[in-house]
């Protein structure tokens, strides 16, 4: 878990109001806090669950915090939810068979207990899945390719948004899934590729890599946070599968060299990392679908997000 403050808030789309009774899982997390803030820019009823607190320096005004493992237990929410997001479970790629299987227990047990939490009339679920659930090799994938899980974190990951979609009725949600593919931008965790590397070659260091060959799809988290309110504001999305991408995909090696541009120092270590045996080599989303359903469409190249994810890096290090 990652907990951050935030600068500044991605622009918010319409739809929210101030009565909505919002809550979100896995709020101190990257994905959950760039939604928070862009929740709170409409609504005054806003409560965050995570497995444990920021401190109180670090909480974003206006938010009411939950401290509650939703792996072992229903939470207490102060609210019935007219919109309940879930982007929390841990994003881990264990090898061993019983910690894989943990995973996905742990993946399902999230879904099921804040399923549980009782929500308003007619609320809405939106689950927050992965490109990495689905099982298929192929050039672009669209929400009809099979989705049983790339690895153990997609096994994981499809695992939990297939009992979102099948139960969600009987505990009296409207659910849609959400399929997120490499989303990328302020907040994420230091360990992940892009802060890191963006951290090495700043500090003028040799980055260690694999041979970069893998192919993914990158999306700008402003692009995703507006992608998600649009269909939780958008009917015609229960019930439904989309992916949110950027349609695009791009060679990891082509993003790091990007980014060495940008900055200007340091060394790109290719080859100098192993890469790990559960991932898939290309991750590609197709986007038609919510394109047509919302009208939402990504607004920030690549390149523009990485000189923005840049400067906040300098920025916070300074």
């Amino acid at each position: 878990m990652i907990f951050w403050r935030i600068s500044g808030r991605p622009a918010t789309p319409p739809g929210l109001t101030k009565t909505m009774r919002v809550l979100i899982a896995g709020g101190t997390g990257f994905l959950g806090a760039n939604l928070c803030a862009a929740v709170l820019r409409r609504t005054d009823e806003i409560a965050c669950i995570s497995k444990s607190l920021p401190d109180l320096s670090l909480r974003i005004p206006g938010v009411h915090y939950i401290e509650e493992d939703l792996t072992v237990r229903v939470p207490a929410v102060p609210f019935s939810p007219d919109l309940v997001l879930n982007a929390a479970g841990y994003v881990a790629h264990p090898e061993g068979e019983a910690d894989s299987n943990r995973l996905l227990v742990d993946h399902v047990s999230v879904a099921r207990n804040l399923m549980s939490v009782p929500g308003s009339t007619h609320a809405r679920f939106l689950q927050i899945g992965s490109g990495d659930e689905y099982s298929v090799q192929k050039r672009c994938l669209d929400e009809n390719t099979e989705a049983r899980g790339w690895g153990s974190y997609g096994r994981a990951k499809a695992a939990a948004s297939d009992f979102v979609m099948s139960s969600a009725d009987e505990h009296g949600y409207r659910p849609t899934l959400l399929r997120a593919f490499l989303v990328y931008g302020r907040g994420q965790a230091p360990n992940r590729f892009l802060p890191q590397l963006i951290g090495g070659l700043a500090e003028g260091r040799r980055v260690p890599m694999s041979s970069g060959l893998q192919i993914r799809d990158f999306l700008h988290v402003d692009d995703f946070v507006e992608a998600v309110l649009l269909c939780s504001q958008t009917s015609a999305t229960e019930g439904r599968t989309l992916n949110i991408c950027s349609g695009s995909g791009v060679q990891i090696a082509e993003v790091a060299r990007k980014v060495h541009r940008l900055i200007g120092i340091g060394e790109l270590g290719f080859g100098e990392i192993v890469r790990r045996s559960d991932q898939a080599h290309q991750l590609v989303g197709d986007n038609q679908l919510i394109r047509r359903l919302t009208g939402w469409q990504p607004r920030i190249s690549l390149e523009s997000g990485l000189l923005r994810m840049i400067k906040e890096t300098a920025s916070d290090s300074q």
